[in-house]
């Protein structure tokens, strides 16, 4: 068994795997919401122990598994001391906004913002790990930068980048390459730590972006995988690289950078439904619950909901409002009104995806969304095309096992051993979308409409 891990910005999840893909028990760890002090990156330590302890009460023998990997959110930093311990909390993905920098990297900006706003700390500071890099230095001793391949490197750090930021090349550790195997054997201690076999394969496998892809298997032009989160993300193949008010054009890591993946991200949509949920009183209610609610709700009579009324990125919540309410309308009815918008946002960048890559021949649902299915039903209808959910929806998972896999010899590349493994479990037809796509029109000329009322209403609402 190949026990798969990811590190997300909530949970940490982990999948025991046989090597032909097959998904024999899942476990996840619960985080709580971090307070003004930050993250403290030990955190993902002893949620990896609960799950191996999970594990245990399965009765399954931890002496079988045969290797780990790591693949967690990003871009993120850790800053370590001399000793290897954290020196300050995890400079988080979505803290990019404190630092701008120079170049294309992702990281170096947090570690810019982190020097000019933490001069103590950043003088300590003798490295910096990515989150999936941290938990496999704990467990191995091994530090190491993991890039997708050479192509992908100037988005991670280059003595050029690092120039360009003012940072020395001692901070960042030697970079290994996904697909290459891998030099990290679980240390005694780390055996001591988990239970598991000392001197086993540990592989890192670097940001849960390209390993979702991978286990989606979005390795060929025209296929969509839908990845969501706190945030969401539209990524498809498309042939170059381009300047783009609403896409982010990478390297595709299958592709050893022959082609690029065109990304539309949607800021925010698992925060904001996990905000509905809060506002109604149902944070605390499983997820089954509040979808049956909302299905229940039907189409008729609904708010209509805008995440946001300023112009500018192509989906954020900041400044929303409902639109027509009524006194009959419970909880559900808004509910259903929010994962609308989610609807029709995803339908705006998923035009924008086909504009630059063709049209998309399926459209892959990863996540916990893909285990929902009323919001496939949804979206489906909503899109006008064919949803597919996989066997493994915690597509992040089955993606670390693609890298494991192909560093170990069983493929000789990433692409192969993706199409391989992944397994679609259900394809979901769309039904009505004469509905929506009336519906998405009257949308998007409210929202309009809306736009410019708020525009007119902001100088009032700022003296308030």
């Amino acid at each position: 068994m190949i026990l798969a891990v990811d590190i997300g910005t909530t949970s940490l999840k982990g999948g025991l795997f046989s090597v032909d893909g097959t998904l024999l028990h899942l476990g996840r760890k619960v985080f709580s919401r971090p307070g003004k002090e930050g993250l403290d990156p030990d955190l993902w330590i002893r949620g990896f122990g609960e799950i191996l302890n999970d594990f245990t009460q399965n009765n399954i023998d931890l002496t079988r598994i045969e290797g780990v990997v790591i693949s967690g959110h990003g871009p993120t930093l850790v800053p370590l001391d001399r000793e290897g311990q954290p020196i300050a909390p995890v400079l988080m993905w979505y803290d990019m906004h404190r630092g701008r920098g120079e170049g294309a990297s992702l990281y170096l900006p947090l570690a810019r913002w982190y020097r000019d706003t933490r001069p103590e700390a950043f003088g300590k500071t003798a490295c910096f790990l990515g989150s999936s890099e941290y938990l496999l230095y704990q467990l191995t001793g091994v530090r190491q930068t993991l890039s997708s391949g050479t192509f992908f490197d100037p988005y991670i750090w280059t003595p050029e980048e690092l120039r360009l930021n003012d940072l020395d090349e001692s901070l960042f550790p030697p970079t290994s390459y996904l697909g290459d195997k891998s030099p990290a054997r679980l240390s005694p201690q780390g055996a001591a730590l988990t239970g598991l076999t000392p001197g086993i394969p540990v592989y890192g496998a670097g940001s849960d972006f390209f390993t979702s892809l991978l286990g989606a298997g979005a390795v060929t032009p025209g296929v969509i995988c839908d990845r969501a989160g706190t945030s969401e993300g539209l990524n498809m193949i498309v042939p170059e690289s381009r300047n783009h008010d609403h896409i982010r054009f990478l390297p595709h890591p299958s592709s050893r950078g022959n082609l690029c993946n065109g990304s539309v991200i949607l800021s925010s949509t698992g925060a904001l439904f996990e905000w509905y949920r809060r506002l109604t009183g149902q944070d605390d209610w499983p997820y089954a619950r509040t979808m049956e609610g909302i299905t229940a709700a039907g189409q008729e009579r609904l708010p209509h909901f805008f995440p946001s009324l300023n112009d500018g990125g192509l989906w954020e919540f900041s400044g929303g409002t409902f639109l027509g309410l009524e006194p009959d309308m419970d909880r559900f009815c808004l509910g259903r009104a929010v994962l609308e918008a989610i609807g029709f946002a995803l339908k705006r960048g998923l035009t924008l995806l086909e504009g630059e890559g063709g049209p998309a021949s399926r459209i892959v649902t990863v996540g916990g969304q893909a285990k929902s299915p009323l919001w496939n039903r949804m979206k489906a209808d909503m899109l006008n095309r064919k949803i597919e959910v996989p066997a493994v929806a915690d597509a992040e998972l089955l993606g670390g096992l693609v890298i494991f896999l192909t560093g170990e010899g069983k493929y000789t590349e990433l692409k192969q051993a993706s199409l391989d493994l992944y397994r679609t479990r259900e394809t979901i037809e769309p039904e009505n979308n004469d509905y929506y796509k009336r519906k998405f029109e009257n949308y998007a000329e409210l929202a309009q409409g809306i736009k410019g009322f708020y525009a007119s209403c902001r100088p009032l609402m700022e003296k308030l």
